[in-house]
């Protein structure tokens, strides 16, 4: 998909599916992080972005500055193809249903 999709009932900006890598500060290992998935005092979006092959997408920090987790994209991947929200599908579903469509996913029974 070039340029970022948009929902075909309001428009809006269709939300990119993210994944959220959990870091392990290497200081810090008295704590257990049983979901961590890097083991490195990480600092900056650039020192996430060498821990992974998908664009950083955010960070998040503690207070004394090290990144707990971070969100990565990989580039082309949306949670839906035509819609922003569960709701502006059934919108969508039920303007096309007062419109006279009718669609029948399963072959009726003769």
């Amino acid at each position: 998909m070039t340029g970022n999709p948009k929902c075909i009932v309001c428009g809006r900006a269709i939300k990119k599916r993210v994944e959220t890598i959990w870091v392990q500060p290497v200081s810090d290992s008295a704590a257990s992080f049983p979901g961590a998935r890097v083991k490195a005092d990480l600092r900056t979006r650039a020192d996430c972005q060498r821990h992974s092959n998908h664009q950083v997408i955010s960070v998040s920090k503690n207070r004394s500055g090290l990144v707990t987790a971070f969100n990565v994209w990989d580039g082309q991947s949306y949670h839906c193809e035509f819609f922003c929200t569960n709701s502006c599908a059934m919108d969508q579903g039920y303007a096309s249903a007062r419109h006279g469509d009718r669609f029948t996913w399963k072959e009726r029974a003769r």
